[in-house]
């Protein structure tokens, strides 16, 4: 019994001979790190994803500079789900070992299962430059140019996979985009409408007509390249923005001395707070943008269009908080705050499409609006302690919840983000 004979049994799709095998040669050498990651691919293969996150991270504390380790990690953590963990896992096997392609394309199956397509091209571009003949390198940068609109970048083969079905709409959703690779806007988005009418699961002709109103008008271009550039923020640098505008107003104030207007403070302040808005609520705000073109919002799904003005009319709250607080309102900055924050948790929770991950965060964004709701009552309707301090301590834990939930949404499910429809 060998590790060797295990990994031959898991190169020939074995994997229950290869955990037995696995685990009789590590009966006889339990710190054995490539038997434990083998033993955790198996695990992995056979659905079970803990026990085999578990194996892994022995086999990274036994030997952390063993790339295979990692990679056993970034599979199981991948299995179920928690894609920003497995992430960071592929991306250490692939600085232990960048020259092995199959590292590469690990981290591009991880990006390909959040759908987050640029990053699936990046991934298999660093990959391809080091094995430029690599398979399964090569077709997933091909499914990635298709969902990105790179189509000159993608093999014939892949475009008509990713046509469904190879009939009528199929046929009509690639005919769009040789419409709009020929710089026929409008008769692109007619094909794509068409393809969609008749079959509205063919996700080719909605990623289609999302690029023909690119294509057709330079402010939806501009605004959505800015909610698709904001999307793919990480959380991190969410949080790090939403720091709020410290920085700047301290340095205008600095710069202006003590006779600072306190309007134009006031006025930075609003307009940080926009942008940091417009970065954590980039994906409805991105759908919410489709819905007002014309014909964009035929790109989106019903839940998608759910979402987006669920968000709008939190967004409408937040702003009868801020013209609240410019009439002289005190508390008109937590409503304002408020709705904002529910907005987050509400998107948050449109993230997974079943199961607990959907219950868990609906529940979160009920808690939110309620304890944000709460914490705008005392601060409009109360007066002393209860609006000063009791209101703002209460709107701070909605934001923490909120954090929370986008958290988990960023973990453990797959990303619906802007572009990725």
């Amino acid at each position: 019994m060998t590790i060797e004979k295990a990994a031959e049994h898991f190169d020939q799709a074995q994997y229950d001979l290869a955990e037995k095998e696995a685990r009789d040669a590590l009966a006889a050498d339990p710190d054995n790190p490539l038997g434990l990651a083998v033993l955790a691919m198996s695990l992995t293969r056979l659905g079970r994803g803990e026990e085999a996150i578990y194996e892994a991270e022995a086999a990274i504390a036994l030997s952390p500079t063993l790339s295979v380790g990692y990679v056993a990690h970034a599979q199981a953590l991948s299995s179920l789900n928690q894609f920003t963990r497995a992430r960071r896992s592929a991306a250490e096997a692939i600085r232990l070992e960048p020259q092995d392609p199959d590292n590469h394309a690990l981290l591009a199956h991880v990006e390909a299962a959040s759908h987050r397509w640029a990053e699936v091209y990046e991934a298999t571009s660093g990959g391809l430059e080091v094995a430029a003949d690599h398979a399964e390198l090569k077709r997933l940068r091909s499914v990635a140019a298709v969902h990105l609109g790179k189509l000159e970048e993608a093999d014939e083969e892949t475009i008509e996979a990713l046509r469904v079905p190879p009939a009528a709409p199929g046929t009509v959703a690639g005919r769009g985009h040789d419409l709009l690779l020929a710089g026929m806007v409008d008769e692109a988005q007619q094909a794509f409408l068409s393809a969609i009418r008749t079959d509205p699961t063919n996700d080719l002709a909605r990623a289609g007509l999302v690029g023909a109103v690119k294509a057709g008008n330079v402010f939806y271009a501009l605004v959505l390249g800015y909610f698709e550039w904001a999307s793919r923020l990480t959380l991190r640098r969410q949080i790090a923005l939403s720091a709020g505008p410290v920085i700047p107003l301290r340095a205008i104030q600095f710069i202006l001395g003590p006779g600072t207007p306190a309007e134009l403070l006031f006025l930075i302040e609003i307009g940080w707070w926009v942008v940091v808005a417009t970065i954590w609520l980039a994906a409805p705000l991105w759908n919410l943008v489709l819905i007002v073109h014309p014909v964009g919002g035929a790109a989106l799904r019903e839940d998608q269009r759910q979402e987006a003005t669920l968000v709008a009319g939190l967004l409408v709250v937040a702003g009868v908080g801020v013209f609240s607080y410019v009439l002289g309102i005190p508390g008109g900055w937590v409503l304002a705050g408020a709705g904002l924050v529910t907005g987050v948790a509400a998107s948050a929770a449109f993230r997974p499409a079943t199961g607990w991950p959907r219950t868990l965060l609906t529940i979160m964004a009920v808690a939110v609006a309620v304890l944000g709701a709460a914490a705008s009552g005392l601060a409009l309707l109360a007066s002393g302690q209860l609006a000063t301090t009791f209101a703002p301590v209460i709107f701070y834990a909605s934001g923490v919840l909120a954090i929370a939930a986008m958290a988990i949404a960023d973990d453990f499910v797959p990303e619906q983000r802007a572009g990725h429809l």
